[in-house]
């Protein structure tokens, strides 16, 4: 259970960095409900997802916030290079 609370933790951290919902998740993955989603935050843990769904997300999620930090930081540089 451990593993899985991590993994939801994980999944949850990013999804708020990117301001995602659990509707927004279920659509990511094809899987499962958006009250899934939902009873997969770890601060109550009622649904757990596949390992693999699981990691498949956390690994989508995580080059969504490499993608979105890179564009943030384009835009900071052309700002910058515009004064």
């Amino acid at each position: 259970m451990r593993e899985a609370r991590k993994r939801a933790g994980k999944i949850w951290s990013l999804a708020k960095q990117l301001d995602l919902s659990a509707s927004d998740l279920q659509q990511l993955t094809n899987a499962y409900t958006t009250q899934n989603w939902k009873d997969s935050q770890p601060s109550h843990l009622l649904f757990v997802p596949n390992p693999v769904i699981a990691w498949d997300l956390i690994d989508s999620l995580e080059k969504q916030l490499k993608q979105k930090q890179l564009t943030t930081l384009a835009q900071d540089l052309s700002s910058v290079a515009k004064l």
